[in-house]
């Protein structure tokens, strides 16, 4: 009788340690669990491919404390690429302190979105620094080259948000430069110029040395033999300056989402 009670003892303890293992697995997943940061429906990596992009996905995450993330699907049923592309980031944003930022692709129709979250979107701005980063790899995209295109994807918004760490502010193509090549441009410019210079003198076989400036006049060469100033009328004419305008533009998201998209 004490075997059998210390028997169903023991099966009672383990029963109740298996119902708590499951409830603190449960409780530790993340609400975005079932939201990797990559997710080829589409199939259009192969396997090495994704891993190695999965990898390179999962260390820039880290490194900058939000989810960089790539999404492919076979069909939007019925969404828009960007409504599909918030949805995504709205499961992925609040599990990163700063927010997320996804590539989406929906190779049936040839769609393409990148949907950012609002903090993700003070980092990598509408306008500007996101059509840098559309510029980084469409070209790759447009000829079905993916894997390139998601690196590509994946490095520049690297580039944008280690910018951002550094400096404070959001990347802007019109103030980044690249200062070797500014070096080797000036060099060759003043290169050029004393080339130029040295071609042009030697071309030069008229020069002589004069002791006054007067000399170097042909004095025979023009004569004035009568001088007078006549006013006739004079003419104003006003037009008025035209006015500055300025222009704005939102983002395709809508709401608290940045982005933009479009067909490749």
């Amino acid at each position: 009788m004490t075997k059998q009670i210390h028997r169903i003892s023991v099966a009672l303890l383990l029963f109740l340690m298996a119902i708590c293992a499951l409830q603190i697995s449960a409780n530790a997943a993340p609400a975005a669990g079932s939201a990797p940061l990559l997710s080829d429906e589409a199939g259009l990596l192969s396997a090495a491919e994704a891993a190695s992009l999965n990898t390179t996905l999962e260390e820039l995450s880290a490194a900058h404390g939000a989810r960089i993330a790539v999404y492919t699907l076979k069909d939007l049923h019925g969404k828009s690429a960007a409504l599909a592309a918030n949805e995504i980031n709205d499961r992925l944003a609040p599990t990163a302190e700063n927010g997320a930022i996804v590539l989406l692709i929906a190779p049936k129709d040839r769609d393409w979105h990148i949907s950012s979250s609002s903090n993700m979107r003070t980092r990598i701005t509408d306008g500007r620094c996101m059509d840098a980063l559309t510029e980084a790899f469409l070209p790759d995209l447009r000829e079905n080259r993916y894997a390139d295109a998601f690196t590509a994807y994946a490095k520049t918004t690297d580039m944008m948000l280690t910018h951002y760490e550094k400096e404070g502010t959001p990347y802007d193509p019109r103030t980044a430069f690249n200062a070797t090549a500014l070096g080797i441009a000036a060099l060759l410019a003043v290169a050029i110029f004393c080339l130029v210079r040295c071609f042009l003198i030697r071309k030069m076989s008229n020069i002589a040395a004069a002791a006054a400036a007067d000399a170097y006049l042909d004095h025979k060469s023009f004569q004035l033999t009568q001088s007078d100033d006549n006013y006739i009328t004079s003419r104003v004419v006003r037009t008025a300056k035209a006015k500055s305008s300025s222009s704005s533009s939102s983002s395709s998201g809508g709401g608290s989402h940045g982005g933009t998209g479009g067909k490749y």
